[in-house]
């Protein structure tokens, strides 16, 4: 008896390794195709790039460099940085590992609700639709802290599970010492990890003893406080209130309207009718993908007009959604998943706990992108791994369950088996999509002192005649400013970005942060500015020095001098939102830039 325990038990083990052992093909084959071709210069990325070695570099975060995150992860880059060297691919490795956590945290969150391969299936969506994206790679992402966050909340939730499987306290321990490291890295990630522990100790408490219920509170509790409260303590301490609050909008207070108006964009709450009605389509996709596998699964539905109603009423209300809405709305069926989580979550009612923390958390995240569920991409993969394993379940598991409980089927395995290979042929697909834009988009090389990367054919030649003038033009260490962002360009050159804001958003600046940075400017007698064709035009804005900042622009047009336009075939009329895309660089007039 015991040999033959034994024997299942190793069983066992090799089954898990051999589901791991593909997660990691699939992984490693997909890092293999798109290596190096992860970053999206430009965009975002310098703030992610120069702001560790500016740190490395004795500034203080928030009173000296402007940062709308919580401190972890420009002060963990720093770390890194340290002791690895101050190189893109130090940071792009960071990604590899932690983008390796989220999958395997992802499959021991899928696990818990479906069989093996499902799991393991579960585990490759999140693989293929948020990792590796050619809009918007997670190994190089948009923020590391949106990242690292993902992977401690995600990390938080898997203890949670443990600890309603278990009891041990440990495990709830466990859960409140990474939600408080989420709480220190990106806020939102840490609220949806407390809502889903939440969710398990109200649900736990009514069968423990109140002291046993207060000390799983407890465990909680004390190690997240222990982790936030003096981190933040710190910094206001050594920065100020006004400036962590106000000035940062650390807590989300104070927003600028044109940042209040890029996270209407994101949430869907600009235009909420419309985002209703592209959910409203994800739901209609749904149910024609669901009618159609009913029909294959059971021939005999064909026959029946109710099957031709759903079908032709579905096509013509995509076609209704598609015309009203427009380009906007992709077709995506998970602009449908808010609603799809509530409904698991008023159906579950508590009796099944794993589920109710799991849809949980996948509801409180999505609340940053409440009535627009992207399907992926650079802002959108990190809220959608645990939505991707609740549409699994539903799909692999519930579905069919459903469907012979109303007479629509005679056997749950063969509509089971066309579910499983239209998500495989899905992945097949998209991956090979993924792929060869990855190979099209992303086909130049650039090579700089800080680490080579591919960058997209329309910019990197542009990228590469800049960094090859700022190496020619002036000495390691100079002043360089990249306008309204970009500073990448002296992380990856070896100089010194000198200003206090690395992305100039519209509004965010006030009219004393403008002429502090022309005050600085003038101080380091800066040699060249370069403004980026970078329109801001989710924030309501186009062109930097025209639209907003106008001073600091003026100030430029009046000390400086266009010597050169990278890109654009040197057209100096290139205006600021063409299709073109293009690097002004401005030489500080001879007389002033003698001492």
């Amino acid at each position: 008896m015991l040999a033959h325990t034994l024997n299942c038990g190793k069983q066992i083990r090799a089954v898990r390794r051999w589901e791991t052992l593909v997660l990691l093909i699939v992984y490693i084959f997909l890092i293999a195709l798109s290596w190096r071709r992860w970053l999206s210069p430009i965009a975002d990325s310098g703030r992610e790039l120069d702001l560790p070695r500016r740190i490395l570099g004795g500034e203080l975060l928030y009173r000296d460099i402007h940062y709308l995150y919580p401190p972890f992860a420009p002060y963990f880059k720093a770390l890194l940085f340290r002791f690895f060297g101050a190189d893109l691919a130090v940071l792009q490795w960071s990604g590899v590992i932690a983008t390796l956590l989220v999958v395997l945290l992802i499959q021991a969150i899928a696990r818990r609700l479906l069989g093996r391969r499902e799991a393991m299936l579960a585990a490759v969506a999140v693989i293929v639709f948020c990792l590796f994206r050619p809009n918007g790679s997670m190994i190089s992402p948009y923020a590391y802290a949106a990242l690292y966050g993902v992977v401690f909340s995600l990390g938080a939730v898997v203890a949670t599970l443990r600890f309603v499987e278990t009891g041990r306290r440990t495990d709830i321990l466990v859960a409140g010492l990474l939600t408080g490291l989420a709480l220190i890295t990106k806020q939102e990630f840490a609220l949806a990890a407390m809502f889903a522990a939440a969710l398990a100790l109200l649900k736990v408490w009514p069968r423990n003893p109140f002291r046993h219920a207060a000390l799983d509170g407890a465990a909680f509790l004390m190690p997240l406080l222990m982790i936030a409260v003096p981190v933040y303590a710190w910094f206001f301490y050594q920065v100020g209130w006004t400036t962590m609050v106000e000035d940062c909008h650390i807590f989300f207070t104070h927003l600028p309207e044109p940042m209040v108006i890029y996270n209407r964009r994101r949430t869907g709450l600009d235009r909420p009718l419309l985002s209703l009605l592209q959910m409203a389509g994800g739901g209609v996709v749904l149910a024609l993908i669901a009618t159609i596998l009913l029909s294959i699964a059971n021939p005999q539905l064909w026959r029946r007009k109710i099957i031709w109603a759903v079908l032709g009423g579905g096509m013509v209300a995509i076609l209704v959604i598609r015309t009203i809405v427009g380009t906007e709305w992709d077709g995506s069926p998970l602009r449908f998943m808010p609603i799809l989580l509530i409904l698991v979550l008023i159906r579950s009612r508590g009796r099944d706990l794993l589920l109710l923390s799991i849809a949980g958390y996948s509801l409180a995240i999505l609340a940053r992108v409440a009535l627009r569920v992207p399907s992926g991409g650079a802002f959108g993969s990190y809220f959608l791994p645990g939505s991707l394993v609740i549409l699994v379940w539903l799909l692999l598991d519930q579905f069919p369950t459903w469907a012979e409980h109303r007479g629509l089927i005679s056997r749950q395995s063969h509509l089971r088996r066309l579910v499983f290979g239209l998500l495989v042929t899905t992945l097949l697909v998209t991956s090979v999509i993924n792929l060869v834009r990855y190979r099209k988009i992303y086909s130049f090389w650039v090579e700089t002192p800080h680490g080579g990367f591919y960058a997209p054919a329309a910019t990197g030649p542009v990228l590469a005649e800049a960094i090859d003038f700022i190496r020619r033009s002036s000495p390691p260490g100079a002043p360089l400013v990249v306008l309204p962002e970009g500073s990448e360009l002296p992380f990856l050159t070896d100089r010194h970005y000198p200003l206090r804001h690395q992305i100039l958003i519209p509004g965010l600046m006030s009219a004393s942060d403008e002429m502090e940075a022309i005050a600085t400017i003038d101080r380091l007698k800066v040699p060249y500015i370069m403004v980026v064709n970078r329109p801001m035009r989710e924030f309501g804005f186009t062109a930097f020095g025209e639209d907003y900042y106008q001073r600091l622009g003026q100030m430029i047009e009046e000390r400086y001098r266009l010597s050169r336009v990278c890109g654009a075939d040197g057209d100096q009329l290139a205006r600021i939102g063409d299709r073109r895309f293009f690097i002004r660089i401005y030489e500080r007039r001879a007389e002033l830039s003698v001492p």
